[in-house]
């Protein structure tokens, strides 16, 4: 797993983070490809506006078949964590009388899968990857413990902290104002959130669903749990 926003908010420009980012992506590739004994691969990956997250899986699927042939794209959702710091976290209007402000370039109705509870389900699909070689190997899953619009997640993080919130639009060039190029990158993946709802379109034929893993709804846990679980850092 790497971490693209690290290089972002180290005052890298995009395109030197995004060549960053691939180019450790790599890395760690090439070094599983010349493990020996190596049975299985999971890749840490995620669709994205720019195609940032992609470019190194499918730098690997054409220059290491090999190795593609035994790895498996894992793609993350939305992190509830998200909610503690940042970008997302709601911040308290001097002078509202307690209301919370979250501000966001996108409509409040764009949603995004979410991985939810970060400490259990990655787990769980990891386990099922590994349990079904025959259904993973060369192909992608996605971590999604449901669906949510980003006005439903403030609306459950109201419900949770019990601070009333009020979700604000802004264009993407303020937002990117406010917090650089890493407001850029988080800008252009809600934006690609409002108008693409299946980020796995275009791999369908080897996505496996979490039915096929044999992963029930009863054992993952999803936003609003997420939520109680670190509800002292919110």
């Amino acid at each position: 797993m790497t971490n693209m926003l690290d290089h972002v908010f180290k005052r890298n420009s995009m395109e030197e983070a995004t060549a960053l980012e691939e180019e450790n992506a790599v890395r760690l590739a090439r070094a599983a490809a010349a493990t020996q004994g190596l049975e299985h691969y999971i890749l840490s990956s995620r669709p994205s506006a720019t195609d940032l997250g992609a470019r190194a899986d499918k730098r690997i699927r054409a220059g290491m078949p090999e190795l593609a042939a035994k790895m498996t794209s894992l793609v993350f959702g939305f992190y509830p964590s998200n909610f503690t710091t940042g970008m997302f976290k709601p911040y308290e209007v001097p002078g509202a009388r307690g209301k919370h402000l979250l501000l966001l370039p996108c409509s409040p109705n764009a949603g995004i899968e979410v991985t939810g509870d970060m400490a259990v389900n990655p787990g769980i699909w990891v386990r099922q990857i590994l349990a079904n070689p025959e259904k993973t190997l060369g192909g992608y899953t996605s971590i999604s413990a449901e669906y949510c619009t980003y006005g439903d997640m403030l609306k459950i993080w109201s419900e949770v902290t019990g601070r009333p919130a009020a979700f604000v639009s802004c264009s993407l060039s303020d937002y990117e104002g406010l917090w650089g190029g890493g407001g850029k990158e988080i800008g252009l993946q809600l934006k690609f959130n409002e108008s693409v709802r299946d980020w796995l379109a275009l791999v369908k034929d080897k996505h496996v669903s979490k039915e096929e893993l044999g992963i029930t709804s009863g054992e993952i846990k999803g936003f609003r749990h997420a939520l109680e679980v670190i509800k002292e850092s919110l």
